[in-house]
């Protein structure tokens, strides 16, 4: 099954424990039908940018692609990778939780290349930080 042209990206924030492991998992359906679209042979890229205008990456997500007619697709973040994301400079320091920036997940299908999701980063503080 070819992936569907989309025109506009799903909106989903994403939240984050700074310090812990984030996993998410995503499922591509038809919105007509409901059936799972198959991602044999697609690769996914996902990455956190800082707000715009800018637009270098503060961090690219491990993206998996589980293949099959049950496929999805696996986000995720180890407690390393998390430790190191940071509240933007100038937030006051007794704010638990803030936006550190957007994130987007693409995949490619081997010839075209669609935006599935796309959204806010929030990012909650450890006690330590």
């Amino acid at each position: 099954m070819a992936l569907p042209v989309s025109t506009k990206a799903q909106s989903y924030d994403l939240n984050i424990a700074q310090g812990s492991s984030f996993t998410l998992p995503f499922v591509l359906k038809d919105k007509t039908t409901g059936v799972i679209f198959d991602l044999t042979g697609c690769t996914a890229i996902a990455k956190i940018r800082a707000l715009f205008p800018d637009v270098s990456p503060i961090i690219a997500l491990t993206a998996v692609v589980i293949p099959g007619p049950s496929s999805s697709i696996v986000l995720s973040l180890t407690p390393a990778q998390t430790t190191g994301l940071t509240i933007p400079a100038g937030t006051p320091v007794d704010t638990r939780v803030a936006t550190i920036g957007q994130w987007n997940l693409d995949l490619t299908d081997g010839t075209n290349t669609y935006r599935f999701a796309e959204g806010f980063v929030s990012l909650s503080r450890t006690d330590n930080a």
